[in-house]
């Protein structure tokens, strides 16, 4: 991930693939010293390396302690220092790789990334939302069980925080490894669970083609084996209609609550990410105009051990 860091405050902003520093409310990076201009300087990823641009400011920049001259594109790579205008304070590029997708506070922040197919808001602790990219290659955002389209650089609102969606146009972007494939889906997985005669061990392998994957023994494998009960349970039915129940009724048979259930869902769907599924979040399907959910997978062997 590229990234800058201003020297004296150790701030760092995680770079856009075509990243605006400057006082405006417009720029990826805003800055309040009265010395840089509404839109001071570009950063931008070529596909091979990182160039700035000084964009007609008023006070200039400097970069290396040389002053850059309005319109000239200047490479910048690991260790490059830069001045903004008449301040004292240096910036540093932290470091100089291709631009990653992220997720970021609208107003500046923290930057999140992909992790096992999945960019979890706020935090993989507290997933009060979930961003992924679904198999026609576009963003989603998972909010409670309401899916939602998300474009780049649109921002979109989980708890009442604006985020924006960066660099998901970067050319260098996949979001899954080659190996596993990204065509891995889970239409075509079989899941086997063995649970003991007292329920506090579940213990889950599932099968795609000719690999399996152990995911061992999770205490958040029990909400995937109750909704692989429910689908069991509707065998007969048409598969469209098999496995659904409402919320409320799936928090009954959990006897737990709705912070608890997004958790373990975050929980079961990174770790299909992690071996390549996508996406990862059908391993647990939601009815965007409902409040029902089911387990992705149809085929279902279920053990008592």
């Amino acid at each position: 991930m590229a990234a800058i860091v201003e020297d004296e405050t150790e701030r760092i902003f995680f770079l856009e693939s075509d990243h605006l520093i400057g006082r405006s409310g417009l720029c990826s990076s805003t800055l309040s010293a009265p010395s840089v201009s509404a839109q001071h300087v570009s950063i931008r990823w070529t596909g091979q390396r990182w160039v700035m641009k000084d964009l007609g400011s008023r006070y200039g920049t400097f970069v290396q302690g040389q002053p850059l001259q309005p319109g000239v594109l200047v490479e910048i790579s690991t260790g490059t220092r830069f001045i903004m205008g008449r301040e004292k304070r240096a910036w540093t590029v932290l470091q100089d790789e291709p631009p990653e997708v992220m997720v970021v506070p609208a107003d500046g922040g923290q930057a999140l990334f992909v992790h096992d197919g999945l960019i979890a808001i706020p935090s993989a602790e507290q997933p009060l939302a979930v961003v992924f990219q679904g198999d026609d290659n576009r963003w989603y955002l998972d909010q409670t069980g309401q899916i939602e389209g998300v474009h780049e650089r649109q921002p979109f609102t989980v708890a009442g925080t604006a985020w924006k969606l960066c660099n998901t146009s970067s050319p260098l972007y996949t979001s899954i490894p080659d190996e596993p494939p990204a065509s891995m889906s889970l239409r075509e997985a079989r899941a086997h669970f063995e649970v003991s005669r007292n329920e506090e061990h579940v213990h889950l392998v599932i099968w795609w083609r000719d690999r399996s994957f152990d995911f061992g023994a999770r205490a958040f494998h029990y909400v995937l084996l109750t909704l692989a009960r429910l689908r069991q349970r509707d065998a007969g039915l048409p598969e469209a209609s098999a496995g659904w129940v409402d919320q409320d009724e799936l928090l009954r048979l959990l006897q737990f609550g709705p912070e608890r259930l997004n958790l373990d869902i975050f929980r079961g769907r990174r770790q299909f990410g992690a071996v390549g599924f996508m996406p990862a979040t059908g391993i647990v399907e939601r009815r965007p105009t409902s409040r029902e959910l089911r387990l992705g997978i149809a085929d279902i062997r279920i053990d008592v051990v």
